[in-house]
Parts: structure tokens; sequence; C-alpha cells
């Protein structure tokens, strides 16, 4: 805990994901900001990827405009990884960036594929 009360606790709903070598995620908000932790290698130290947290309707608008792009390595909405809790989106921009968005508007997101 830091001097102004900032405290990150594991969000137990997610701990499914955690073992082996998953995200352990937690927050300081009871989960309206949430932050992925994944176990890394000294081998291949280098950034996995970059996620964004976005509600449902964003998420379905950054899936089709994804797909609309030639130059951002993904295949539209057959690329979506349904996390049982949560929905993401993995692709990398023209400079081999790698991304991540992805919601927890599980319902609207599972309606709208």
């Amino acid at each position: 805990m830091t001097d102004d009360g900032f405290v990150l606790e594991r969000l137990e709903d997610y701990d499914l994901w955690a073992d082996p070598g998953g995200p352990l995620v937690v927050s300081s908000d009871g989960g309206e900001t949430m932050l992925a932790l994944s176990a890394g290698s000294r081998d291949e130290p280098e950034l996995r990827h970059l996620a964004f947290r976005t509600d449902g309707e964003g998420f379905l608008t950054c899936v089709d405009r994804l797909a609309a792009r030639p130059d951002v390595a993904v295949e539209g909405r057959g690329d979506v990884v349904d996390h049982d809790l949560s929905y993401s989106v993995y692709f990398e921009d023209p400079y081999g960036h790698r991304f991540e968005v992805t919601t927890y508007d599980y319902e609207r997101v599972a309606a709208g594929l």
C-alpha cells in the first residue's frame, strides 16, 4: 500500500487464468480498472503485447475496423477469442507491435457476434 491508499488486490474471479503461466489479474478499484500480469521468461524478456479494455460496443466497433484494415494482421470476427469471462482480439500493427483489445461486457459481445 502506498501513502495515498493505493492497493492492488488480486481479483479472484480471474484466478482460473493465473495458472499455469497465465495472467494474474489485479485491481485497485474492485475491477473497474484491471492490470493483467503474465509470467515472462528471462530468455524472452520483450513486451508480449499491450492490452486495452473497452465496453461491448467499443469492442465490436474495434473488431469491425480491424477487419477493414489490410495492413493490420487480424482476420476479423473469426479472430475474437472467447475467454469465458471476457472477449479479446489480438493483432499486430503495420510495425509489428502486438496489441489486445478486451471487454468484460461478455453478454453484449456474445449477442453481437
